[in-house]
């Protein structure tokens, strides 16, 4: 099946990175059909576009891809007319969106019109602005225009719901559930395999490992946080093991999957350790009890210009603007066993 997502336009690199990770991570076999701003188009298996909805925190919509031609109103009216639409008398609606002012030559709302009006004469169907049957979506991105049904539009508002102070246990360090979303998929964990985090808190990354079908282990020095993850995830009802534990020093062998955002020392305490050498000693002693073919996600503030390359080999890196003293640098490790 060919199909079409639209990203989160915040940051377009994180958004692409997350949409591979989650193929890799279902083994999600897939080919690009096009790779534009915003805008991936893909072919897959019907079957595993559920996957991406179910674990996704930045994309947008995905939606099944008709038509993809150059972003021309007469190319766009020809390419149509080669379309079958049968709507068998069920209603529709249309509607056009451009990325970052693409394409000012082409009004989106005449397109609409005009798409609309195509379809009603050539079917069944009628109008229905509100709450339509067949939702009709098309892009206009990269001088070119995208075009389909949508499949699913992935709303916001189940992360909303899932924020720290809206949970049991609250403590001012944890992460927003986006963010900690996009850490877990970025690590590559299968849903039903193990993922770790080493400074779990008040269990924010662990909640959306859990709620992707991950089993979740969790360990933090500070044992009232410790407790409260528990209570966050028994709220959940996310099976768990925490321990109370250093991440200096772990108590674990073969693991596989870790996501994690250590302590900054602000709202989250660091039990007196310099950040940068918190974070660097975790890495270093915690090789050993790593799989040989771990992969970290680990977000730190910019600022301390940690070296992540020793015993270690970077994938990539993203950097996310959150406010003018904190940028986090978000790093992709794998463990080097040369």
């Amino acid at each position: 099946m060919k199909i079409f997502v639209l990203l989160s336009g915040e940051h377009i690199e994180l958004s692409e990175a997350e949409l591979y990770s989650i193929l890799k991570a279902e083994n999600i076999k897939f080919s690009v059909l096009d790779r534009l701003p915003q805008v991936i188009g893909l072919k897959l298996n019907k079957k595993d576009i559920g996957k991406i909805i179910a674990r996704s925190s930045m994309c947008k919509l995905i939606g099944k891809l008709l038509l993809l031609c150059d972003a021309d109103k007469n190319v766009i009216i020809n390419s149509l007319s080669r379309i079958n639409i049968n709507l068998k008398s069920k209603t529709f609606n249309v509607r056009i969106d451009r990325i970052r002012g693409c394409c000012k030559h082409i009004s989106g709302y005449e397109l609409e019109v005009l798409i609309g009006n195509i379809i009603r004469e050539r079917s069944s169907g009628s109008v229905n602005l509100s709450s339509p049957d067949i939702r009709f979506y098309g892009v206009l991105t990269g001088e070119k225009f995208i075009f389909g049904t949508v499949i699913s539009q992935i709303k916001r508002s189940k992360f909303n719901e899932r924020k720290p102070r809206k949970r049991p246990f609250f403590h001012p360090g944890t992460i927003e559930p986006l963010f900690a979303r996009l850490l877990v998929n970025l690590s590559e964990v299968p849903s039903g395999e193990i993922l770790f985090d080493p400074f779990c808190g008040a269990g924010g990354i662990l909640i959306e490992a859990g709620l992707i079908n991950c089993r979740v282990i969790g360990s933090d020095i500070d044992p009232a946080m410790v407790m409260g993850a528990a209570i966050n995830l028994k709220y959940y009802n996310i099976d768990y093991d925490l321990v109370v534990a250093d991440a200096r020093f772990l108590p674990f062998r073969n693991i596989k999957y870790i996501s994690t955002d250590p302590p900054y020392g602000v709202s989250s305490t660091t039990m007196g350790e310099n950040v940068k050498n918190l974070v660097e000693t975790f890495l270093k002693n915690i090789y050993q009890c790593l799989n040989r073919e771990a992969k970290i996600c680990i977000s730190v503030p910019q600022r301390l210009d940690i070296n992540f390359r020793t015993r270690y080999r970077l994938i990539n890196e993203y950097f996310m603007r959150v406010h003018k003293s904190l940028t986090r640098r978000i790093v992709l490790l794998v463990k080097d066993n040369i």
